[in-house]
């Protein structure tokens, strides 16, 4: 009778435990949202042919060029006649749904982090 008794003493504390383990799992999920989903749509369109993408991280800067350096070596680019802005936080500001961005990310081991968007206003 002694081990029957032990036996659903262990069983019980068994079955409480689990129970008390769900309960806990439930509360935190259930207080660990998902961030927001937003739906990105990537124009795989070539660039036009006055357009250079050229991949890379900016070594150095003057008044005239920009050297960058690719995984295939360093670049100097010409500055001439070309528009040179600073970029500004959006302070909160969604930009419209259609308008051109230049998105950045980098690559991980569980996959691609978004990690800036550069909106391209158009001027009219």
């Amino acid at each position: 009778m002694r081990n029957a008794a032990g036996s659903l003493i262990v069983a019980a504390i068994v079955i409480v435990a689990a129970f008390g383990a769900g309960l806990g799992g439930g509360y935190v999920y259930s207080h660990d949202p998902q961030p927001e989903r937003i739906d990105v749509r990537v124009d795989s369109s070539d660039p036009p042919a006055s357009e250079q993408v050229l991949p890379g991280t900016i070594g150095a800067v003057d008044g005239a060029n920009v050297e960058v350096t690719t995984v295939l070596g360093t670049e100097l680019v010409a500055l001439d006649g070309v528009i040179v802005e600073e970029l500004e936080p959006l302070d909160g500001a969604l930009p419209a749904s259609g308008a051109a961005a230049n998105l950045g990310g980098t690559r991980t081991d569980t996959g691609y982090v978004l990690s800036g968007i550069v909106v391209v206003e158009s001027t009219p």
